[in-house]
């Protein structure tokens, strides 16, 4: 739970096209396009899609249909709470949530090319 700074902003994924979904027993790895842009999901997610509702999941391989359907889109704008939570919102009206719900360890990392934010 390391929560993220106030000025949290995202810019550069602005209109990222998700054009990979790794999935693995322990992480979702979710890669833009554009020069090393990802999401690396640790901890729990939900994916909020308006035709089928919200499915929160807290195994990595669970979700993964539900990530592997927005391959190809692209994402509107990225936000985040206080308490770290994170929010991918897609063109398509779907919406990512992850949580920094870990005390131990680390819940997601964002990779935008040099940069790296552990959370």
């Amino acid at each position: 739970m390391y929560g993220l700074p106030d000025d949290f902003a995202l810019p550069s994924f602005s209109s990222a096209c998700l054009l990979h979904v790794a999935i693995g027993q322990h992480q979702v790895q979710l890669s833009f396009d554009g020069k090393n842009r990802s999401v690396s999901i640790e901890s729990r997610y939900a994916v909020i899609d308006p035709g089928c509702g919200r499915e929160e999941f807290t195994s990595m391989p669970a979700g993964a249909a539900k990530l592997a359907a927005l391959l190809g889109a692209r994402l509107e704008y990225v936000s985040a709470a206080r308490d770290g939570t994170l929010m991918l919102n897609f063109d398509t009206g779907t919406q990512v949530v992850i949580f920094d719900d870990s005390t131990h360890y680390e819940s997601y990392q964002i990779r935008d090319g040099d940069r790296l934010i552990v959370v």
